[in-house]
């Protein structure tokens, strides 16, 4: 995706040789093979899928590069810290990643241990992930001033490697955090992306103050904080061994509706060691919406827009005068919402309170037919090449079209390549994602990727978990790769169902066939990069930014985004102009649920008619839905829903064209029935919530 990038990737892989990713130990190794090769034409001399900046899944135990090969005991280990620090539980932590190499034959018998200067164990965790390739692990380690010791136990006791580092180094004297703990989601009080640097608070709820010093910090701490013009925190108190972390709690109900800047200040010992201030945007705390459904709106964000690499204007000014329109799909009791903002050029998003996660777009080839830089929706800043519609919004299902053209950095269209994507969602949170591209079958194009977006202030972690990703399959496969080396197996399964661990919240998903489908991973990042996933400054929000590598913590102020994996599958439908292209995307439900999901998505089983002037047309994978064809004097009609012998249907969905009138549906074992109308009222749309493992009866009638 990132042509200029992969280049320097190639140079750099070349000098350091290729990079093991690490594994899940629940992996299975599968047999050696040839990895396959992919051509998409001879369309640009980009060759993507040929680079190493990506890699396919392997088995785990292949040896990857000509290493010296290790004595019957010998190890190798290596600390490498990040610029990266955190209020941990009991202190200052830094990010930092572990690498070991090693003959092992039990890894559980491994420890992993750090002692501070003066020889006191600091830190201690047992490992089960090492094997002769190097593997990576990243662990938060508590911040001690001087050299620290990390070192590698056996089972025996003796220790096997040592390393040494100054976790201290660059590591500020303190941290002050404001969090607080049910804040309301963003989306529905008309904000998008608040930066790390505010939050919302619904009237009355808490603010709580996080202060984090060094393990081996002591003397005399205050902690004050002021808003308002009057002070709202005060406390003073000597730090002991286990007061290095602590935590006050700061009572709203006096502040107003509005915006309230919190001023905070920790000192220790007479010197100020870190100092904080965050808005807190106070909301009157009304209900979060309480119907399904979709919605135009206006959202709103409140940092600075980057219309370059160094200027920057407000939200406000930068729209003045668009008449552009959002979309939320609200999902009530849900901590989310599906969004297609114009900050994200319209890119579909699930939005949770601390990331959005995307599924990707339609990319072409950069840099070639006179494009400069890549070429996707990303760079129509202003949205001007595309087309926002809710088509449908009912009790049974909510559905959105985005048309968009293909655009360079400068908004130039390249080729008259266009794309509509259609999202149909229903109030399970579960629905599909169908992309029409207008474009040259022969040409290099992409259609997924897994992306995280990381709010202003943020960085990768708080958005997503290490184990990044999970994938499984129907017939009961699993993987989860972690990061900053993912590496794992995948070869061979029916299909792929591909979740994004977001930290504290439910996953999102994408479940699609495994037939000519293939994994690549993103080149992991390399040590000296500041997270442990590669991240990139232009989008969201930002214009005028070529495709450009986060390479400082400090460009994590700026809205932000980080890549994982593609799951890339063939075209279902594939023309001289153009290709249509299906997912089940959602959020999911438990695993064994999720996989009936998308086992019912792909073996859907059928419907018979058994009464009633209706006819089976059959499955309609892109609108998870079976679709029928009712006569004009069709009044009702009894319908019997078959499920696969062993392949239970989940939540299933019922399109019936030409359905004149008034309808309601009947179905004993549904837990819940939604109905709804489109297309001015021709097509009636029946959703039902259950799960049904033998035949079940749906009636529909006036």
């Amino acid at each position: 995706m990132r042509y200029a990038l992969l280049c320097a990737a190639l140079a750099m892989m070349t000098q350091m040789g290729q990079i093991d990713e690490g594994w899940d130990e629940a992996d299975e190794p599968a047999a050696d093979e040839e990895q396959p090769s992919y051509s998409y034409g001879s369309i640009g001399t980009r060759h993507i899928d040929t680079l190493p900046k990506t890699e396919y899944p392997r088995a785990k135990d292949e040896r990857l590069w000509s290493e010296p090969e290790l004595g019957e005991d010998e190890f190798r280990l290596a600390l490498h810290p990040k610029d990266t620090f955190r209020a941990g539980s009991e202190s200052l932590q830094r990010l930092c990643v572990v690498e070991v190499q090693g003959p092992v034959q039990h890894p559980d018998r491994l420890s992993l241990v750090l002692t501070d200067a003066d020889g006191r164990e600091a830190w201690r965790e047992s490992i089960s992930w090492v094997s002769f390739n190097p593997r990576m692990r990243p662990y938060w380690l508590p911040v001690c001033r001087g050299t620290v010791s990390l070192r590698l136990y056996g089972g025996d006791g003796d220790a096997k490697a040592t390393c040494a580092a100054d976790l201290a180094d660059g590591a500020p004297e303190a941290i002050l955090e404001v969090v607080v703990p049910d804040e309301p989601l963003a989306v529905d009080e008309g904000y998008a992306l608040l930066p790390a640097w505010e939050s919302l608070v619904r009237q009355g709820e808490t603010v709580r103050v996080r202060c984090a010093l060094p393990l081996d910090s002591d003397g005399r701490l205050i902690v004050t904080g002021q808003a308002g013009g009057r002070q709202v925190l005060r406390d003073a108190l000597t730090v002991a061994d286990d007061k290095r972390a602590l935590t006050w709690a700061i009572d709203s109900r006096a502040w107003s509706r509005g915006t309230h800047e919190l001023s905070l200040r920790a000192t220790l010992n007479g010197k100020v060691v870190a100092t904080r201030t965050h808005e807190i945007h106070v909301v009157q705390g009304a209900s979060p919406p309480e119907r399904f459904g979709a919605r135009y709106c206006s959202l709103r964000h409140t940092g600075p827009v980057y219309i370059n690499y160094a200027e920057t204007m407000p939200w406000d000014v930068v729209w003045r005068g668009k008449r552009k329109r959002d979309v939320v799909v609200d999902f009530p009791g849900r901590p989310y919402r599906f969004v297609l903002w114009r900050g994200c050029s319209y890119v579909a998003c699930w939005a949770f309170p601390n990331t959005w996660v995307t599924y990707e777009w339609l990319e072409a080839e950069p840099d070639f037919y006179g494009a400069v830089g890549c070429v996707e929706p990303l760079h129509d800043k202003w949205c001007e090449h595309m087309d926002l519609r809710i088509l449908s919004s009912t009790p049974a299902r909510a559905v959105v079209h985005w048309r968009y053209a293909l655009t360079d950095l400068h908004c130039k269209i390249i080729r008259d390549e266009w794309a509509d994507e259609y999202f149909y969602l229903y109030p399970d949170a579960i629905g599909t994602r169908k992309l029409v591209g207008r474009i040259d079958p022969a040409a290099w194009h992409e259609t997924q990727e897994c992306i995280f977006i990381n709010r202003p202030g943020n960085r990768p972690w708080q958005a997503v978990e290490p184990q990044a990703i999970s994938f499984l399959s129907t017939a009961g496969h699993r993987a989860r790769p972690v990061w900053p080396a993912p590496r794992f197996t995948v070869r061979d399964w029916p299909d792929y169902i591909v979740t994004v661990n977001v930290r504290g919240q439910p996953a999102p998903f994408m479940a699609l066939p495994g037939e000519g489908a293939y994994v690549k991973v993103w080149a992991p990042p390399y040590v000296d990069k500041p997270g442990l996933f590669n991240s990139y400054l232009h989008w969201p929000i930002s214009h005028g930014i070529r495709t450009t590598w986060v390479d400082s913590v400090e460009q994590y102020q700026r809205p932000t985004h980080s890549n994982l994996v593609n799951v890339v599958n063939p075209a279902m439908e594939q023309a001289d102009d153009h290709c249509v292209w299906q997912w089940l995307i959602g959020i999911a439900p438990r695993e064994s649920r999720l996989i009936e999901v998308a086992a019912c998505w792909l073996r859907p089983g059928t419907v018979e008619v058994e009464s009633g002037r209706v006819e089976f047309e059959g499955y309609d994978q892109s609108q998870r839905a079976y679709v029928l064809a009712a006569s004009r004097s069709a009044r009702h009609c009894r319908l019997r829903l078959l499920p696969e012998p062993g392949n239970p249907i989940i939540n299933p969905a019922f399109i019936i064209k030409g359905w004149a009138g008034p309808a309601e549906a009947r179905a004993e074992e549904a837990r819940e029935i939604a109905v709804g109308r489109e297309d001015g009222g021709a097509t009636l749309v029946v959703w039902l919530r259950g799960r049904f493992e033998e035949s079940v009866t749906v009636e529909v009638g006036r």
